[in-house]
């Protein structure tokens, strides 16, 4: 198999960043992350949509 440059995978390049976007960068992921398992712990379900209504015609 003839593999070509376009064809071959490359790693997209990320700009460089400094330290303070970077660290910006981390708290925002991990206070996602946080807010992800509160939601978890205190048992919150989201509205399900779509399958359970009743038929209006």
């Amino acid at each position: 198999m003839n593999t070509t440059p376009m064809n071959q995978a490359r790693p997209v390049h990320m700009p460089p960043m400094t330290d303070e976007e970077l660290e910006a960068q981390a708290i925002r992921e991990l206070e996602r992350m946080q807010r992800a398992r509160d939601a978890k712990r205190s048992g919150y379900k989201p509205k399900r949509r779509g399958w359970n209504h009743a038929d209006h015609r």
